[in-house]
This record gives structure tokens, sequence and C-alpha cells, in this order.
């Protein structure tokens, strides 16, 4: 798994594997005995992946959040900051 990968990416690498996880369950449904196994093993695999991959996915997007949040606090101390500095030189103090 890659650092730092946009979610656009991880994205699509997912729904890649569930288009690819659909496909094999309808192999599935056609199949019989020893590669019938070998599907389900296939399956379980993907799933691991899916899992890892949906994993990933939450991850980048607690990242954003937190990019965003830390945005919006420097802008509300930036806001507060110009304020004040108005406020002074308007009135030359602040109550």
């Amino acid at each position: 798994m890659a650092k730092n990968r946009s979610l656009n990416k991880i994205g699509k690498e997912f729904d890649k594997l569930v288009m690819d996880m659909k496909k094999m369950a309808g192999q599935y449904t056609k199949a019989d005995g020893s590669k019938k196994q070998q599907i389900v093993s296939k399956l379980k695999q993907m799933t691991k992946k899916k899992k890892q991959l949906q994993s990933e996915m939450e991850s980048a997007v607690n990242a954003a959040d937190k990019d965003v949040e830390l945005q919006i606090d420097e802008m509300t101390q930036l806001i507060r900051s110009e304020v004040t500095k108005l406020i002074k030189d308007e009135y030359g103090h602040i109550k």
C-alpha cells in the first residue's frame, strides 16, 4: 500500500476490484468441483484486498478532513487578527 495515494486512485482500484469480484461470482455459479474451490479462494483474497482499500480510503478521507479543519482554524485566526488590528487602528483600543 503506497503512502499518500489520492482518494481518486484508491477509488479507481476499489471499483476495478469490485467489478472483478462480480465477474468471479458469475464464474462461481457456472463452475463445479475444484474450480469452485479455486474461485472461493480467490474471492477470499479479493475480499481481504477490498477491506484494505476501504481502510485506505477512510484514512485518506480523514486526512483530507484534518487538512480542511487546519485551514479553517488558520483562517479563523487570521480573520481575528485582522479584525483586532482594524479595531485598534480605528478606535485605538479594544474592550
